[in-house]
């Protein structure tokens, strides 16, 4: 089994081959053709992330409505039973087929913003970020600063500028630095739904 640079060198090929044939390395393993909605609002750091994927504009709401779909709103995330048969009783039986959700607190929403930003412009201002939420977010955000420093390979955090910023590698290992500032996953210590890479 390859690890996550191994499997980093293999998407370094595949992005040189699918780039030299026309198309937009937008992230991660998503490519566009030049031109589409979707390349131009990565050129114009506009992007967004959804369970999806990538999408050229944010929407508020997403409903998912299949078995283990997931949904989101502002203030809420949640998952369908991913087992057929559960998500038909729930249905049969006129009740919403949720299998497990989370009400989304300040915090939640904070690391969201951050973690969409490098997902999506593989840096982050953290000064909008404060004044989006009312934080000092190098106090915030102090022990992952912290343990940024032994990422140097993958992101820095410049606080001259008060930002953080993947490099070439870590644009391709971004789960990896956004696994940091994701409190779930810390205080789980497992990896939950995609690989790495």
């Amino acid at each position: 089994m390859l690890d996550s640079y191994e499997r980093a060198t293999l998407l370094l090929f595949a992005i040189e081959r699918l780039t030299s044939a026309g198309y937009v390395h937008i992230g991660l393993d998503h490519f566009a053709r030049p031109g589409s909605p979707l390349a131009r609002a990565a050129e114009a750091h506009q992007l967004t992330r959804t369970f999806q994927g990538y999408v050229e504009h944010r929407t508020d709401t997403i409903l998912g409505l299949g078995v283990s779909a997931i949904s989101s709103t502002q203030r809420a995330i949640w998952q369908n039973h991913v087992d057929l048969a559960a998500w038909e009783r729930a249905i049969h039986a006129r009740r919403l087929p949720v299998h497990r959700g989370l009400a989304l607190d300040h915090d939640d929403q904070i690391r969201r913003t951050l973690i969409e930003r490098l997902m999506c412009d593989g840096r982050i201002e953290l000064d909008q970020l404060e004044a989006d939420f009312e934080i000092a977010a190098p106090l915030y955000f102090e022990r992952e600063l912290e343990n940024l420093r032994d990422m140097g390979d993958l992101a820095v955090y410049d606080s001259a500028t008060n930002s953080i910023e993947t490099t070439s590698l870590g644009q391709l290992l971004v789960r990896n630095v956004c696994m940091m500032f994701d409190r779930y996953q810390q205080a789980s210590g497992e990896r939950r739904f995609s690989s790495t890479i």
